[in-house]
């Protein structure tokens, strides 16, 4: 357990960097929330599709997907895709 009453796993990562994910996909900013409800886990978008559905322009969906990436709540995939990493 830790120190707020979460089970973590054997060597204290597992449950605890999927509650991470969590945390950070319920703390997104507006273009943010809007790029990850876009994707999901099963289908891969590319990138020209995100574009055209979000209305953002190319550099904002580029840097927000990276903020994404980096959050670990995202991924991408060959060919410029991308997709939701399962939490």
């Amino acid at each position: 357990m830790d120190a707020n009453g979460r089970a973590v796993g054997a060597l204290g990562t597992g449950i605890g960097v999927c509650y991470a994910k969590e945390l950070a996909a319920s703390s997104l900013s507006g273009s943010q929330k809007k790029l990850y409800e876009l994707l999901n886990a099963e289908e891969p978008m590319p990138i020209g599709d995100i574009v055209e559905r979000s209305g953002l322009n190319s550099s904002d969906v580029l840097a927000t997907l990276f903020d994404l990436e980096m959050k670990g709540i995202i991924r991408q995939l060959p060919g410029k895709q991308f997709s939701k990493v399962l939490l």
